[in-house]
This record gives C-alpha cells, structure tokens and sequence, in this order.
C-alpha cells in the first residue's frame, strides 16, 4: 500500500464538511499525514456568455468578497484543529469535480475524505460519482443522513475496535481493495468483515437441479463462498477477521448486513468500466454511496492501478 502521506479534505463550509473534516484530522493524526483543506469557489464564467465575456466591477467586488470569507473561514477551521497537525489550505476557482481531481493530482494525495453531495458537474455527472470514479487515489466519503449518521473514531487515542465491512465479488479490484484493507489494519484498529453476497439463485442451481435438491447445491454455494473468503485471510489477521455469505440484491444486502452488525466504515473495491456505464441508474457502488449511514472507502480500479503491486503479489499476499 502506498504510505498515507497526504490527505484532501474539499469542504463548502456546511455541517457536511465539518464530519468529513473530523475524518480526515484523524486519520492524519494516526498516519502523520499533512492535512490539505480545499475550497473552491467555482467563479468560471457562465459558459452561455461565451470567451468574450469579461468580468465587470461589480462581478470582481463580489468575487473578492468570497475569497476573502473563504480565506478568513479556513483560517478559522485550521485554527480548530489539534496542535502538531501539518496543516494548508488551498482556494481554487474551476468547476468542483475538476478541481479536486487537479489538485489531487498535483498535491499528490494519498487520500481524498470528502462529503456527498448533490451537486452536479456541468455534464450531469455528480461530483461525488465522478471524484470516486476518476480519482488516483482511494476516496473516503461521508454523507449527511441526520440522526442516523455513523462516525468511526478513526483517531490514535481510539481504544474501541472498529468493525469494517470488505464486501468481496471474486474480482481483481476486489481483491486490491482487500488487500489495501489488510494493510490499513496496520494502521487503525480495525475488526474486518468480508462479506460475500450471493443470488438467490443461479443457473448452476437450476442446472444440477436435474441430479439433486436445488436448495442443497445452493447451500453448497454458499459453502464454498465461505471457504473462499476464509483463503483470503492473512494469517496475521486470522483473530480479527469474519466472514459471511448472504443472499440476494448486493447493495441491498450489503447496506442490510453493516445495520445488523453495527459497522462503522465500508471498504469498497470500485470497478470503472462495469460502474461508469450504469452509474446512474442503481449501480451497487452508487447505492451504497448515496445509502450508507456510515462512511464508504472507495478503492478504485484507477486508485488500484496506481499501486503499482501486480495480481499475482497481492494474491500472495492476502495469505501471508
């Protein structure tokens, strides 16, 4: 995994941001990480005015008028944080998606904690979707949901364990993101839960319906998703590691299993080609995104292709 040594932290000044802000202070202040905290102000020119149009006073006064309340709050919020916390800030005027991404970029982050949001980039695309997806690094999002919400301590005067939920599919992004969980747990003191979620039925069940019960050959299913699950945990792990198998809608089951057990954070492997298509329309991971009371760590296909750790490594060591 490569070493967390920089964390972005876009906020907007709402309670959202305050959450997501808490998060990124203390994963810092556990992995020694510099604190980067991004505001954007998105002062581009309405794109129906065309490049000739210019900016008038009264258009300038304004703009001025947000910088320097965007400059007088950050100040305010790295005023708030710990002491010895290596801490800047940065004001950038882009739409947001293309900002962070750029920033994250040339920082460059190890790490994005960021709030969903609504917000829509100019090709409808949500800004949130679009930093996970693009994004060369892992993603770590919290959103507002009122009274339900769940916040991991996540800092180093943490004495709970906390309990992660690694749904696994049998991908390869799966298993980086598993592997990239295996090592945070050298970091933070994490309870693992791989969890694999199962149709309720497949045709493998209604082929070897014809020789015995198709229930039987389902439970064998489930079974053998079991023992694949246990393979993947490191020897290391072994004491703070559980599996489980449940059947039907993945992101369903998925957000149904971290309620029953009281998780406190989701670490999701993010494949951009079988997402990005369907992204829109009910994928698992946008789902579990926009659903998840608790935060969702997103490694991405992107993230994981810039670990530069092949398969065959990895798969090696989930077993060590």
């Amino acid at each position: 995994m490569t070493p967390i040594r920089t964390v972005l932290c876009p906020v907007d000044f709402s309670t959202s941001s305050r959450r997501e802000l808490a998060l990124a202070t203390q994963i810092c202040q556990r992995t020694g990480a510099r604190l980067v905290l991004h505001h954007d102000l998105e002062s581009v020119p309405p794109p129906c005015l065309g490049a000739g149009w210019m900016w008038s006073e009264s258009h300038a006064s304004e703009e001025q008028a947000k910088q320097a309340h965007a400059e007088r709050v950050l100040a305010e919020l790295m005023g708030q944080l710990p002491p010895g916390l290596t801490v800047e800030s940065k004001i950038s005027k882009a739409p947001l998606g293309d900002s962070i991404l750029y920033l994250a970029d040339r920082l460059p982050s190890d790490l994005i904690v960021m709030a969903t949001h609504d917000g829509r980039t100019p090709d409808h695309e949500p800004v949130t979707e679009r930093i996970v997806l693009r994004a060369r690094c892992p993603v770590l999002t919290t959103r507002d949901a009122g009274d339900r919400i769940v916040l991991p301590d996540l800092g180093p005067r943490c004495k709970n364990r906390i309990p992660v939920l690694v749904p696994i599919d049998g991908t390869e992004h799966a298993l980086r993101a598993l592997h990239y969980a295996f090592e945070l747990g050298d970091f933070f003191p994490f309870d693992f839960e791989l969890l694999c979620v199962e149709g309720r039925i497949c045709w493998d069940d209604l082929r070897h319906g014809t020789r015995f019960n198709v229930r039987e050959h389902r439970e064998q299913r489930l079974e053998s998703a079991r023992q694949r699950l246990h393979e993947m945990i490191p020897i290391r792990l072994e004491p703070r590691t559980r599996v489980a198998v449940r059947l039907g809608p993945a992101a369903g089951e998925i957000l149904r299993h971290a309620q029953e057990r009281g998780i406190q954070l989701i670490l999701l492997g993010l494949h951009a080609k079988s997402v990005w298509a369907r992204l829109l329309s009910g994928a698992t991971s946008c789902e579990i995104l926009h659903q998840s009371i608790c935060p969702v760590w997103f490694v991405s296909e992107v993230a994981a292709r810039h670990s530069r750790r092949p398969i065959a490594e990895l798969a090696t060591a989930a077993t060590a």
